[in-house]
């Protein structure tokens, strides 16, 4: 993102809260916290965004979101990995 747009993305704060949400949760549930985090994030910011006028140069944290995804994670990611597991296996005859 530096290379493209000259400036800082994401600073390192969001990164070693992954980490640590990782060191919790285990590789499968962090990457199911990463994705849900930024579906969540995407959900949420985008009607701010668009409800507020602002432009794609506003700063919005993405740290709460990757918390948010955590907890959906911990809260209900054993049903939802496992129906996503089934879902990926193809149709059953």
């Amino acid at each position: 993102y530096l290379k493209l747009r000259g400036r800082e993305g994401m600073g390192l704060g969001d990164a070693k809260l992954l980490a640590m949400i990782g060191a919790f949760l285990g590789l499968e549930r962090t990457f199911f916290a990463l994705l849900a985090g930024s579906v969540i994030g995407v959900l949420v910011s985008a009607p701010y965004l668009l409800l507020q006028g602002r432009g794609r140069d506003e700063h919005i944290p993405f740290g709460p979101f990757l918390a948010a995804g955590a907890a959906l994670s911990l809260a209900a990611g054993t049903p939802l990995l496992a129906a996503w597991r089934a879902g990926a296996a193809g149709p059953r005859p």
